[in-house]
């Protein structure tokens, strides 16, 4: 019966170290997010603001969620319903227009719901004071992933948007002299061909 006993404390004593160690790494993780964050910040306040200001809310948003998780604190929650946040807005009003790929469309709608959803885990975990912090340290690592895609999507759409300005002229709105020599030798090598 002794044998017994010690094991279920040895058991119980490893249980409450892992969590322990759990803790240490989630907290470690939260404070790298937000330094990450911090950088990603900053060296977008350079850009032209574009359709980087909606990616730049995320990472604020993202910020928000990690503070919440860190301190376990629902309060600090960044918003949970994905039509009601900045990019979340912007998406259903403007998005559709300037997204002018359908397929690419969904799939950064889908990204976002997904984002969110991850974002309700985590407040769902933190409401019923249950934060094991191996799930925490998941659905957080996911949300940054699904951040930095949302974040790529973004920059691809708005560089899309800057060379199809940069080949106008912004007076006239036609084709620069650059595009235009392009332009003619294509049909050109076409014609030849």
């Amino acid at each position: 019966m002794l044998i017994m006993e010690e094991t279920i404390f040895l058991c119980e004593l490893f249980e409450r170290l892992l969590g322990n160690i759990a803790e240490m790494y989630l907290e470690r993780y939260i404070q790298a997010l937000q330094s990450r964050n911090e950088i990603r910040l900053i060296s977008l306040s350079s850009l032209d603001k574009g359709l980087i200001h909606y990616y730049e809310g995320h990472i604020k948003w993202l910020n928000h969620l990690s503070m919440a998780m860190g301190s376990r604190d629902n309060s600090q929650m960044p918003e949970l319903d994905n039509g009601k946040c900045i990019f979340g807005k912007w998406l259903k009003e403007d998005g559709n227009q300037i997204i002018s790929n359908n397929s690419k469309y969904k799939e950064i709608t889908k990204l976002h719901e997904t984002l969110h959803f991850v974002a309700s885990k985590i407040a769902n975990m933190i409401e019923k004071n249950d934060c094991s912090c191996h799930a925490g340290m998941t659905y957080l690592e996911k949300a940054e992933f699904i951040s930095l895609e949302i974040g790529a999507e973004l920059s691809m759409i708005d560089n899309k948007m800057i060379m199809t300005k940069a080949k106008k002229d912004p007076l006239t709105n036609v084709l620069n002299r650059t595009m235009l020599d392009k332009l003619f030798y294509d049909q050109y090598e076409m014609a030849i061909a």
